[in-house]
């Protein structure tokens, strides 16, 4: 199921992450690595209740290498070891779509939410690379997962891509 696009306003928002060069195939596996890592960190450092889990799309390059981060919300910033990363999410208005089933639909959903923006007239945040790539705050944020939900049907992650602040 996927919900219809909306604006919503976001604050700058903290999170632990980190950050690789990788092509879309190797997406779903650094993922399942990373997250946990991030996880496994802040639990031991008994930072209570990480909000949710997040990739963020820094460049995104449908046939090379993309620029991502994997990691999760916080409460503050921390200091963290390499390869690990501190860092705060961009405030401002943002458009989301909802989607609920497999991750294997994401980036073709990304690619989906990018179109309704152009044309709907939006002006999202960072320069245009190249005819492949972007540059900006593309982020999808895993709401349910399977680590806490079993059925696939019922996983439920938010796209959202930054807007161009209004000068």
């Amino acid at each position: 199921m996927l919900t219809l696009p909306i604006k919503v306003r976001r604050k700058k928002q903290s999170y632990v992450g980190i950050r690789s060069r990788l092509s879309a195939r190797q997406v779903r596996r650094q993922a399942s690595l990373f997250l946990p890592e991030v996880r496994s960190f802040l639990e031991k450092q008994r930072i209570e209740d990480p909000g949710p889990a997040f990739m963020r799309f820094n460049t995104l390059a449908g046939s090379g290498e993309s620029d991502m981060e994997f990691g999760l919300f916080t409460d503050k910033q921390y200091v963290v070891p390499y390869p690990m990363r501190s860092g705060l999410l961009p405030g401002g208005t943002y458009t989301s779509i909802t989607w609920r089933g497999e991750y294997g639909r994401l980036f073709d959903l990304m690619t989906l939410l990018l179109g309704w923006g152009h044309m709907n007239n939006i002006e999202w945040e960072g320069a245009r690379l190249d005819t492949a790539g972007f540059d900006g705050c593309r982020l999808a944020i895993f709401h349910k997962t399977a680590r806490t939900e079993p059925n696939s049907e019922e996983w439920t992650t938010e796209l959202a891509i930054l807007h161009k602040a209004v000068e």
